[in-house]
């Protein structure tokens, strides 16, 4: 269960607050109490329960966690005793917008094709100056073969002055379709951003700095529960602190939904005084775990889908551009001669990282890990 994760984060939470790290402690440090321990790692079980499965169609990464079970330095009489919980949901296209969003694209590059082409009749010319250039070319190599330096170069000049014509009836031609093109383009922009995944980060630090003293930032909402105040607090979660923050095209509509995805009635049970129990906490957190993995399946099945659906139109596409009656054509990207790349619409794994949190443990293994943990600490600071 989670409190592997906790374990592995022990020996980089010797300091009460981030702010104090690398400090040198004046008044000397004293390890935490085995009660204030206890209620960091049943308060961080508690904040890690509260984080609620979403929605079908989105995706949810395994929480990390990070108590504090370290010491405490007396010179920070203010500075509240902080730990954490973090999460990353994603916010996936459903398959139906990865279809629409795809034909829309499929429109889009027979429009970049049809614009591009050079019509019939500056074709016709761009043809008959290309055969006569051609010509020329051949007669300046076999004036310079001949010796006849003059009329190689006049040839060579010919030719050249027929490219620069040629040249100049395609630019007139692209200047032309420049307004058209460009809005086909951002219609192109705007069927891959729908594609696209929003991720929307969530943590809660217990204790942590009240959202009155903090900037604001662009993309970035916090949530306070519990009320402000400065007094050091090492044995009871005094106030709990979110912050979200919304990436990608629909970023500040993930946020709202990701807001209703904190149990509040978990966290506010949480300031009010009451701390669960490991198992109860435990019990929660195996049936987010179980909710996370049926997420990702379900994403993987419909990535699966999408991507036969596409493999399947690609072959589809390739057959009917080498058939005789389409004369070869293939899609133009509105930006080169390549067909524009249909946006990637992988899901995030929800697998979780290296860093992320390994499965529950059972609540008795939990106990042993916390005071074997305890125990490691004094080693390390000579206690």
């Amino acid at each position: 269960m989670i409190y592997r994760a906790l374990i592995a984060v022990v020996f980089c939470a010797s300091f009460s607050t981030l702010a104090e790290a690398d400090y040198l402690c004046r008044s000397g440090y004293k390890p935490l109490s085995a009660q204030q321990q206890d209620m960091h790692i049943r308060a961080t079980a508690a904040m890690r329960a509260a984080l609620l499965p979403p929605p079908a169609g989105w995706a949810m990464y395994p929480p990390t966690v990070s108590p504090n079970i370290g010491q405490l330095c007396g010179d920070f009489k203010s500075a509240g005793l902080q730990f954490s919980t973090s999460v990353t949901y994603v916010m996936r296209p459903n398959m139906e917008t990865v279809r629409r969003a795809r034909a829309a694209q499929n429109v889009e590059r027979a429009e970049i094709l049809a614009l591009e082409k050079i019509p019939a009749e500056p074709q016709a010319r761009i043809d008959e100056m290309n055969a006569a250039a051609s010509a020329r070319r051949q007669e300046g190599r076999e004036l310079a073969r001949a010796g006849d330096s003059a009329g190689a170069k006049n040839k060579t000049a010919e030719y050249e002055a027929l490219g620069v014509k040629i040249r100049k009836i395609r630019a007139d031609h692209r200047e032309s379709i420049q307004a058209q093109s460009s809005a086909v383009r951002a219609k192109y922009r705007a069927e891959i951003e729908l594609m696209n995944h929003t991720q929307i980060s969530l943590e809660l630090v217990g204790n942590g700095l009240e959202t009155s003293s903090r900037s604001a930032q662009e993309g970035v909402e916090r949530i306070q529960f519990g009320p402000n105040g400065k007094v050091q607090v090492t044995d009871r979660v005094m106030r709990v602190v979110a912050t979200l923050e919304g990436r990608g095209t629909n970023g500040v509509a993930g946020r709202e939904i990701v807001k209703g995805l904190i149990d509040r009635r978990r966290i506010e049970a949480l300031v009010n005084g009451t701390l669960p129990s490991i198992e109860e906490s435990n019990a929660a957190i195996a049936q987010q775990e179980t909710a996370i993995a049926a997420l990702e399946t379900a994403a993987r099945e419909q990535q699966k889908t999408l991507d036969n659906e596409e493999r399947q139109a690609r072959q589809t596409r390739s057959a009917s551009a080498s058939s005789p009656q389409s004369g070869g054509a293939t899609a133009a990207n509105p930006g080169s001669t390549e067909a524009p790349a249909t946006a990637p619409t992988t899901a995030p794994s929800a697998t979780a990282p290296t860093s992320a949190a390994p499965a529950a443990k059972p609540a008795n293994d939990t106990a042993k890990d916390v005071k074997d943990a305890a125990n490691k600490l004094r080693g390390l600071f000579g206690r």
